[in-house]
């Protein structure tokens, strides 16, 4: 994947944010964050399977659960499994301390999507 000369990361929220924070740190992305547009993340709406992924870490067994209940991600979290704050920054980047346990996340959502024609995940954007 060729990127352009300017890059931005566009997160939904604060989780999001947390979620590439930590990949720019470790510096596990294909680029890094001194090439991007001002050096910062910029927030703006995604989608809400990109907060999936966190389901997964550790809760293979519950995703089924998650699937058929019919919730929004946060609020199985919160309800089901007892997550308070789930969506909020501390939270995920205390989640995610380890971050080889975010990219087997991140490979882990790429397998169970169907990620459609020229649309990327990102996996792609890990080194």
């Amino acid at each position: 994947m060729e990127l352009a000369k300017y890059k931005a990361c566009i997160c939904e929220g604060s989780a999001e944010n947390a979620i590439i924070d930590i990949l720019l740190d470790y510096e596990l992305l294909i680029f890094s964050r001194e090439e991007m547009i001002e050096e910062e993340v910029i927030r703006c709406r995604e989608g809400k399977k990109f907060e999936e992924k966190y389901l997964r870490k550790g809760f293979e067994d519950k995703y089924k659960k998650f699937k058929k209940s019919g919730k929004k991600p946060s609020s199985f979290c919160k309800e089901d499994l007892k997550m308070a704050d789930v969506k909020s920054y501390d939270f995920v980047k205390d989640y995610f301390s380890d971050p080889m346990t975010l990219v087997a996340a991140i490979k882990k959502y790429h397998e169970m999507s169907k990620v459609q024609k020229a649309e990327y995940t990102l996996l792609d954007l890990l080194r």
